[in-house]
């Protein structure tokens, strides 16, 4: 539906869009969605031989003994998370690494729901942060801004982003307030 909408306005309301111009952007979107659906195929594939292996227990194992504080572990998943997310597909990180370190997440009593808030706020501030951040380029595209004026504009929402990143990691409460009985 987000597409046919997307459609409407660029051909009838903005008229950005034109009837010729249609197939090279469907060309262009099926390319896109290819190259996507490859990345989850050889995600998933790689999830489940990381779990037939059982190398995210292992690893689990390995890590808890190793560190025994909860908070080092949590601080150090946060920053791999976030440096993955700046130069990584946000899916493939889920597909592949979610599944492999809810065991680290199970080791060290964070709640599923907790770590997979965890993961998407990560995800969502890596996709943003300069330099290789998504939302750059596209506010670039369509602004015609500079590079550096761009990260300057868009560090006040990732250090929100960040601070409910804190919040959310280090207050089971806040990632949990709507699950009932939490």
């Amino acid at each position: 539906m987000s597409c046919v909408y997307a459609l409407i306005i660029g051909l009838l309301i903005e008229r950005r869009l034109t009837l010729k111009a249609l197939p090279e952007v469907f060309l262009r979107a099926a390319r896109t969605s290819a190259i996507v659906t490859a990345i989850i195929a050889v995600s998933a594939g790689f999830g489940v031989l990381i779990a037939q292996e059982q190398i995210a227990t292992g690893f689990a194992n390995w890590l808890s003994g190793q560190v025994s504080e909860k908070w080092i572990t949590l601080a150090g998943l946060n920053i791999a998370f976030f440096l993955l997310a700046a130069v990584m597909d946000e899916i493939a990180i889920m597909v592949i690494l979610g599944p492999m370190l809810i065991a680290i997440a199970t080791k060290f009593a964070v709640d599923p729901i907790q770590f997979g808030a965890i993961i998407v706020t990560n995800v969502a501030i890596g996709m943003a942060a300069p330099p290789i951040g998504y939302c750059l380029f596209v506010g670039m595209a369509i602004s015609g801004l500079s590079l550096g004026k761009i990260s300057r504009m868009i560090w006040p929402q990732i250090l929100v982003m960040l601070v409910v990143l804190f919040l959310t990691t280090y207050i089971p409460g806040f990632a949990l307030m709507f699950q009932p009985g939490k």
